[in-house]
């Protein structure tokens, strides 16, 4: 059996009830994809890389953040 696909949301639906959404989710494509939590190893990848990666951006014009930031890309 097919699982249908939900009808597409826009941005502006999706940032709207962002706001009111009791769980972490992302937006891609016009579908809302739930996110699980994170583990103790997930976290201490994550931390690496995101130190990794400040430092390499020090001194240049760009911005690095570890999680939890709404960005459209």
């Amino acid at each position: 059996m097919v699982k249908p696909v939900a009808k597409p949301m826009s941005v502006a639906e999706y940032l709207s009830s962002e706001q009111v959404s009791p769980v972490r989710r992302e937006y891609v494509g016009g579908q809302v994809y739930a996110m699980a939590g994170g583990s103790s190893r997930h976290n201490r990848v994550a931390g690496n890389i995101h130190a990794l990666c400040w430092q390499m951006a020090q001194g240049r014009p760009c911005r690095v953040y570890l999680e939890g930031m709404k960005l459209r890309v």
